[in-house]
């Protein structure tokens, strides 16, 4: 096998793709795709893991030849910003590339959903619009039971541009805040897509895929609260077992999803409603789950990681591998729960934390808050104020202990945070 890797944008836990194809035996490139990385995916780019760092200015042409001297055996994205030119560049070089005639359909999540209802699969009622008077129609030929409406971009990152709206008025509002707005990837929101709420349990299945074969790695329960009416913060992430009751129905949705969608090869991380008629899909996302991956807590749970499954199938001589559509244990149930803020404030005392760490099952703390460092009210579900681990082997018990904290943090008690004028 060929010996060269290349790595479209490694941030996030794509940054774990270049040591452990080093480990291997690769020599690992990273390729920018664009000239400046935003903000939130700094300061998980590790440059000095590669071998070259080739920065894309639109000049396809030099890319293109700087690939073709590379001669990798892969190309794979690391986080969001680099799905789209991994996957043209997998095309163009025909290497686990997924079908060319749908990249559409996986580029924007109107035509995602449109591609699923054809399909006959359960979806949001939506609209595209480019202007708000073509919003305003839409909204005029609501149903009462389609209200809320959510307001998203249909190229976004996160909760960047995500507004629930409960009116007209916060609808039209909501829209004049995003339309031909810059979003958090750096792109101008030309387009907004307008959606009927979905009411359910959001989950998160993350899946490899070779060669149209597909495997399901792991599946979690995402507990989510609204604030201020127009708002959606992620609170907590609960790793499911595949016996636990929605895994094998979400599972089927979401490879029959990929199926539709014409994604044969890559790591998915598939965001999807439980609601009464069934899953309903929210988004898919071609890329490794994000956020906060701790190695030590992935292993100890799953023996590996969403992102080292992906690496291990493309090396591997064959899809052999690829044996059940679900294809995980858990040795250990986690949960990962976000540091989450109701005001702008100081940290006096962090008492919560500190009797957190002695429920059984806590495992550790990434980056908390320290006394006297300020803190902001949260407000979306982009990450960066550090996470607390929780890890048992009897789901009972980290149940029970993450009962406990979700207490805490609704009481304002984990961390002890005055207020401060903005």
């Amino acid at each position: 096998m060929k010996k060269n890797i290349i790595v479209v944008d490694g941030y996030s836990t794509g940054n774990l793709y270049a040591p452990q194809f080093t480990a291997k035996g690769y020599t690992v490139h990273h390729i920018q795709s664009s000239e400046t990385i935003i903000d939130i995916f700094k300061p998980s780019f590790k440059e000095h893991d590669y071998a070259s760092n080739f920065v894309f200015n639109g000049d396809v042409d030099a890319l293109y030849t700087h690939v073709s001297s590379l001669a990798p055996a892969v190309i794979l994205p690391g986080a969001e910003s680099g799905v789209d030119l991994s996957e043209e560049l997998c095309i163009a070089f025909n290497l686990f590339a997924n079908d060319a005639a749908l990249l559409d359909n996986r580029k924007s999540k109107a035509k995602m959903n449109d591609a699923l209802k054809r399909q006959g699969m359960l979806t949001a009622k939506q609209y595209c619009f480019t202007a708000i008077d073509c919003l305003e129609n839409w909204l005029g030929e609501l149903d009462e039971l389609d209200w809320p409406v959510v307001l998203k971009p249909i190229d976004s990152v996160a909760s960047d541009g995500l507004f629930i709206c409960n009116s007209y008025k916060e609808c039209i509002s909501a829209a004049n805040s995003l339309l031909n707005k810059d979003n958090l990837l750096g792109k101008k929101n030309t387009s907004i897509l307008a959606q009927s709420y979905l009411y359910g349990a959001q989950y998160i299945v993350n899946v490899i895929s070779r060669d149209g074969q597909h495997s399901v790695t792991d599946v979690w329960y995402t507990n989510r609260t609204r604030f201020e009416r127009t708002k959606q913060i992620l609170e907590d992430r609960v790793l499911l077992s595949p016996s636990n009751t929605p895994v094998t129905q979400l599972s089927e949705y979401v490879v029959q999803s990929l199926q539709a969608l014409g994604i044969k090869n890559g790591a998915s991380h598939v965001e999807v409603m439980m609601t009464a008629e069934g899953p309903a899909m929210i988004e898919v996302n071609r890329r490794p789950m994000g956020g906060a991956m701790p190695i030590d807590l992935f292993n100890a749970a799953l023996g590996t990681n969403h992102t080292y499954r992906m690496l291990d199938l493309y090396l591997a001589p064959s899809t052999s591998s690829l044996k059940e559509t679900i294809d995980y244990d858990v040795s250990q149930f986690i949960a990962i729960v976000d540091f989450t803020f109701q005001i702008n404030g100081e940290i006096q005392h962090t008492k919560g934390l500190t009797y957190a760490q002695s429920l059984p099952s806590f495992h550790s703390i990434i980056n908390a808050p320290k006394l006297g460092q300020r803190v902001f009210k949260t407000e979306d579900t982009i990450a960066g104020q550090g996470v607390l681990c929780l890890a048992h082997p009897d789901q009972a018990q980290l149940m029970v202990d993450l009962q406990v904290i979700r207490q805490l943090k609704s009481n304002g008690e984990l961390f002890g945070v005055i207020s401060y004028a903005d």
